[in-house]
């Protein structure tokens, strides 16, 4: 949870850190994510992350992917994975993501 006052889109995150891991399980294989506190989704991947990468149709093969907001990179890194001749670019504005 984020302190009173501080939110993941913060840029500096006013909430003590205590980084971890998180483990992605999607059918083509799994990753394990390190995250911190006051970033989106810090405990789990949440619902829609997770709904979006089970459907969503594969990514193009070569081209530029944007992952706009990308808290601790779960849809970046599964595009950069499932399309090895993409350039992905993960953005955030949290410092911590």
């Amino acid at each position: 949870m984020t302190q009173p006052g501080s939110h993941y889109f913060d840029e500096d995150p006013s909430a003590p850190s205590a980084p971890r891991d998180v483990t992605l399980l999607l059918p083509d294989g799994s990753l394990t994510l390190a995250t911190d506190r006051g970033v989106f989704g810090y405990d789990r991947i949440d619902a829609g992350s997770k709904l979006l990468l089970l459907k969503a149709p594969p990514p193009p093969v070569a081209g530029h992917l944007l992952d706009l907001g990308c808290g601790y990179g779960p849809i970046a890194l599964t595009l950069a994975r499932r399309a090895p001749g993409a350039t992905v670019w993960a953005v955030d504005v949290n410092e911590r993501a």
